[in-house]
């Protein structure tokens, strides 16, 4: 189970203004109808992409395509998390359902904020995570069970006993720490390319934890948000 999450130093020294809020959840279940609250959502981001026509009109999106530059992605062939949900959110007006309810909340959060929020499996990942150029070596499963050796020099999630848990940053999560219906416990992580003192992810961590506290009560274990100067622990 992982207790931290981690940036190397080259990471934060190419995005000095990223802050970072870690969730951990325990004791979680699907048992739970989100519906609701997942439609509010997404109803808003739905009038953001409708007035704006395009995702790269929105700021957030046009930071992180610099940021996703900046480390050697080319952002639109592999696009951030949250990018790849408002484009399918403008194309085919929804987003994927058949997902755990937490994964349905924190994928509509991330479109109204335009924010990437990753959602994790702890129980599946082994010690604290870095997020880090690979060394080379580590290893990705897809969501076909196939294991895939990493490249070196590619962003990713990765932990103690080599395993990456993302492709390209934050374009596709492995299927190892994947949140299933049979999931227990889980870590949210959101990234934010601005000084903390900005505030912007503050709205969307207030709106997770308070829909988390109505669908799970009492289930947040740790909340933390840390900006560059406390994210640094090479890999």
């Amino acid at each position: 189970m992982t207790s931290m999450v981690n940036y190397s130093k080259d990471i934060v020294d190419l995005l000095p203004e990223l802050h970072v809020c870690c969730l951990r959840i325990e004791n979680l279940h699907d048992r739970v109808d989100v519906t609701d609250s997942v439609n509010k959502n997404i109803v808003f981001a739905k009038q953001t992409i409708d007035k704006l026509q395009t995702e790269s009109a929105i700021d957030s999106i046009s930071h992180w395509r610099r940021a996703y530059r900046k480390a050697g992605i080319e952002p639109t062939k592999f696009r951030m998390a949250a990018e790849s949900l408002l484009r399918r959110l403008r194309k085919q007006g929804n987003l994927p359902e058949t997902l755990h309810p937490l994964v349905l909340i924190c994928n509509a959060l991330s479109v109204k904020h335009c924010l990437p929020i990753a959602v994790l499996d702890t129980d599946e990942i082994n010690g604290n995570l870095w997020v880090s150029y690979t060394k080379g070596g580590e290893r990705y499963l897809d969501f076909n069970g196939n294991e895939i050796l990493m490249p070196s020099n590619e962003v990713s999630f990765i932990d103690e006993k080599n395993n990456a848990h993302a492709r390209k940053w934050s374009h596709k999560q492995s299927g190892l720490s994947v949140v299933r219906n049979s999931t227990k416990n889980a870590i949210i992580i959101i990234e934010a390319l601005s000084p903390l003192q900005n505030n912007e992810s503050l709205p969307v961590i207030e709106e997770l934890k308070s829909l988390i506290d109505k669908y799970w009560p009492g289930s947040i274990a740790e909340c933390s948000i840390r900006d560059s100067n406390m994210l640094i622990s090479n890999y």
